[in-house]
């Protein structure tokens, strides 16, 4: 399982690419394809990557989408692809688990956890409106903390 990771400072205070790199250091064992982080002023979000899918052969996470202003970081294997290819119509069947979860978050928003199927933790900055949404998959395979 990959690692997910990140720090939103609360005060308006900064976040530095030493406090993420520290964290990813601490939880390096989770990802042995890579580590990579995001960061903009007071929220971060980092990735330790383990590659465990076809589609997550190119996957670069944390990923932000400009257009709709989300950044999400995800350790995640969605089973129920097909169906959620069928109800996201358009999108490119080699997408990657994350944006898939993105592109159900932009349509459904929160409620995307009721059309999701599989093993999966992610977190969603909006740096809009300044919200972060996290959730782990019903069974709880993996940990999550905060």
């Amino acid at each position: 399982m990959s690692g997910i990771f990140g720090i939103i400072r609360r005060d308006g205070g900064t976040v530095s690419s030493e406090e993420l790199e520290r964290l990813g250091v601490a939880m390096a064992h989770r990802g042995p394809d890579g580590k990579d982080f995001w960061l903009e002023g007071y929220a971060g979000l980092g990735q330790l990557m383990l590659r465990s899918t076809p589609e997550s052969a190119d996957e670069k996470l944390p990923w932000q989408d400009t257009e709709s202003g989300l950044v999400i970081t995800a350790d995640a294997r969605i089973d129920n692809r097909e169906e959620l290819l069928g109800k996201l119509s358009g999108l490119n069947s080699l997408l990657p688990d994350s944006q898939l979860i993105l592109e159900a978050f932009k349509l459904w928003g929160e409620a995307c956890v009721d059309h999701l199927l599989g093993d999966y933790a992610f977190a969603i900055w909006d740096l809009r409106n300044r919200r972060l949404f996290c959730v782990r998959d019903r069974m709880g395979g993996g940990s999550f903390c905060y």
